[in-house]
């Protein structure tokens, strides 16, 4: 028998008419209105800085890419700047993240000689070198480039 006013609570809860909230804290909606929710789309195309671990004398980083653009990316290429953890420029090269099919993660490492982890400050994607595939261009895809780090090392463009 106690379980029946428990129930009724919970009844009374869920049933309860609830207010959506802004990110303000303002109220802009009630329960049972209907309500557009413009919740972003994914980038069409993504790289996140998903790792960065030293390995021997050199730092290993690790890229997610997403290709959500209308067609395979077949090759991808960009200009890439290592700057120290004090601002400095360390190291200006390209990397070849090679095919990006549509629609499928791929991960890519490159083994930075040299250099340790713990002393990178940012990675900066000066822009793309090469972008192929479909009507892809350069120009084009650093156009729709998202850049995201899940690590203490900052990634801008």
């Amino acid at each position: 028998m106690r379980r029946k006013p428990m129930m009724n609570a919970l009844r009374a809860v869920v049933t309860a008419t609830a207010v959506m909230f802004s990110p303000s804290g303002t109220s802009t909606a009630w329960a049972g209105e209907n309500v557009t929710l413009n919740i972003p789309s994914p980038a069409p195309l993504s790289l996140e800085l998903n790792a960065a671990d030293n390995f021997g004398e050199s730092c290993r980083l690790s890229f997610l890419l997403r290709n959500e653009t209308d067609t395979d990316i077949t090759s991808f290429v960009a200009e890439t700047v290592l700057f120290s953890d004090q601002g400095q420029v360390a190291l200006l090269t390209l990397f070849d993240f090679g095919l990006l099919p549509k629609g499928r993660p791929r991960v890519r490492q490159f083994q930075v000689p040299e250099i340790s982890c713990d002393r990178l400050g940012m990675v900066l994607i000066n822009g793309a070198d090469t972008c192929t595939g479909g009507d892809h261009t350069a120009q084009s895809c650093a156009a729709v480039l998202s850049l995201t780090s899940r690590v203490k090392i900052k990634l801008e463009g």
